[in-house]
């Protein structure tokens, strides 16, 4: 009942990172879990009980970010999972490992924070100080950044350029969760904002659309690859088309009797 984030690691297990109950482990084949829990007299053992985020890289590395301890690493050739904590990078509640191998660590009141490799002890802190929710690298290689409180920013061949809703027609200054589609359009999606997206070849952000905009409160977007675009909320799932703009949403009730 308090899971955080859920990662499939391509290898028939399912990663779950709870709040206070550690990691567990779900074997497909077999259906046992496993459940790995901080020990402060084992150094191989994860950083903490609570894993707010997991990512897995390019390299088959699962990352795991904690709150106040750091962040974790594991890959099927180490033996044991490896921390590293950071005096400035405690409480990472985002990762995205870009084109070129860098890992971005986006936190939780520190801001924003730069490793070259899984390897790499260096942990570099990056223009943006606000707590940071949201990472992705688009097509072009741009790094966005979302924010709490402090809008977007974008990071393009070595400078940063900032978006609120002072010089921009973003529907909120909390950038929640972000998603680019097959036509490299950035879908944004705002908490109490509703979804906007920036059409590719669109640079001024004066051109954003809204959509859905019975949404207000998107918590996470998933995109198929293809044309649909699911936006869980704290009131249902949303799906949108795409190419259509069509956007539908889906809804449970009391006796779980409602399907899809």
């Amino acid at each position: 009942n308090r899971i955080l984030d859920v990662l499939d690691d391509g290898k028939g297990h399912i990663w779950i990172g709870t709040d206070h109950n550690g990691l567990f482990i779900y074997d497909i084949s077999n259906g046992t879990i496993t459940n790995l829990v901080e020990d402060r007299n084992s150094s191989s053992a994860i950083a903490s009980n609570n894993i707010s985020c997991l990512y897995l890289d390019d390299d088959g590395v699962v990352w795991l970010g904690h709150n106040k301890k750091g962040i974790s690493y594991y890959h099927y050739s180490f033996h044991s999972i490896v921390n590293i904590e950071h005096p400035e990078s405690r409480d990472v509640s985002v990762i995205l490992e870009d084109s070129k191998g860098h890992i971005w660590l986006g936190t939780d009141g520190k801001g924003l924070f730069l490793k070259r490799n899984e390897r790499d002890e260096e942990v570099k802190q990056q223009y943006i100080n606000s707590p940071v929710v949201s990472l992705l690298e688009d097509r072009k290689g741009r790094i966005w950044i979302g924010t709490y409180l402090d809008g977007l920013y974008c990071y393009d061949n070595g400078n940063y350029k900032h978006f609120t809703i002072e010089n921009s027609l973003l529907a909120s200054n909390d950038i929640w969760c972000l998603k680019e589609d097959r036509y490299g359009n950035l879908w944004i999606g705002s908490l109490g904002g509703a979804i906007q997206c920036l059409r590719n070849g669109m640079e001024s952000f004066y051109s954003l659309e809204t959509q859905c905009i019975d949404v207000k409160h998107p918590l996470d977007m998933y995109y198929d690859g293809g044309d649909k675009l699911y936006i869980a909320t704290v009131h249902g799932l949303y799906v949108v088309d795409i190419k259509t703009n069509n956007c539908i949403g889906l809804f449970g009730n009391k006796s779980a009797t409602q399907g899809f």
